[in-house]
């Protein structure tokens, strides 16, 4: 979809505690009233979200430690011409709207609110899995339709969970390097965009074939139950912008048939029983310490208080 303003400047803010695909979809939908998107991150020593949301493809510039009120000065200063957010209200402790003076100024753009997931869901999930709520699968692949249809080289997909699901053609004459990287990318954070970051840039240039382990695989190498469901990990790779393609229901453990089957010439830490061959060759590459739920947990636990009070303070 074309942008309203082609070459408008947008401003995003907000706390993003656990980047996670609402905040991409918001991204995303800004993108339709200008072409150049900052997002603005409230931190403070719980929320170092920085390094994953400028992995969103989407994003052009991050500003850190902004106001949790949007401060003009800042609009000015970052020569904003739209300050946008979704169609839910947000008001701050006073009960005051936080958009208030972009309002007034004209500067004001909205999207409808993306469903099915939020900080607060997430955190529940954490905190009680047998109350897991999950967004409806039609509403998932909608999702996923969307996130590929606005990248500038739209991501095949391909579903092995089903084979009546969706099948996209990979390239089949590709004259990248072709690689493939998978795993769960359960709690999707920072550390998995500096993984698919370094996987990316292990060749000169890369399309980077994303595998995506089903819940049951994730569950049986994992040990527990994936925090997100698949569809919603799917998401998480695909707004990542060194994604080229998307496998759903990939193997934990790849063959050589089924990298060649997806045209793959390199392969990213396979596991002890991969023979590299002449037409495959294993990237050795250093995997980041990755969040993990234990971590996701403990850190909710510790924090619960804070959490609670700054989702209060948010009204949502």
């Amino acid at each position: 979809m074309p942008a309203e303003s082609p070459k408008a400047r947008l401003w995003l803010d907000g706390c993003f505690d656990g980047f996670h695909f609402a905040h991409a979809n918001a991204v995303r939908q800004s993108r339709k009233f200008g072409d150049y998107v900052i997002v603005g991150v409230h931190s403070d020593r719980v929320i170092e979200k920085y390094d994953l949301i400028r992995g969103c493809r989407w994003v052009n510039e991050v500003a850190e430690d902004v106001p949790y009120i949007t401060d003009m000065d800042f609009v000015a200063k970052y020569n904003i011409d739209y300050v946008c957010h979704g169609d839910d209200p947000v008001l701050d402790a006073n009960g005051k709207d936080c958009y208030e003076n972009a309002k007034k100024a004209g500067k004001y753009k909205e999207y409808p609110r993306t469903d099915g997931i939020s900080t607060t869901s997430i955190i529940d999930r954490i905190l009680l899995p047998e109350t897991r709520l999950l967004a409806p699968e039609e509403a998932l692949w909608k999702l996923i339709d969307e996130f590929a249809a606005a990248c500038s080289e739209p991501p095949p997909i391909i579903d092995l969970s089903d084979p009546n699901n969706r099948h996209d053609n990979l390239p089949r004459d590709n004259s990248r390097d072709v690689v493939y990287i998978g795993a769960s990318w359960d709690v999707f954070g920072s550390e998995h965009v500096e993984l698919l970051r370094r996987a990316h840039q292990a060749r000169k240039d890369t399309y980077l074939i994303v595998g995506v382990w089903g819940e049951q695989a994730t569950w049986d190498e994992c040990g527990e139950r994936p925090l997100l469901d698949t569809l919603e990990r799917v998401l998480a790779v695909l707004q990542c912008r060194y994604t080229s393609a998307v496998i759903i229901d990939a193997p934990v453990e790849p063959t050589a048939a089924f990298l060649s089957e997806i045209t793959a010439k390199f392969v990213v830490n396979p596991g002890d029983n991969f023979t590299a061959t002449n037409d495959i060759q294993i990237l050795p590459v250093a995997v980041p310490a990755l969040q993990t739920i234990d971590q996701l947990r403990e850190r909710v636990k510790d924090r619960k208080d804070l959490y609670s009070a700054r989702q209060k303070k948010k009204r949502t």
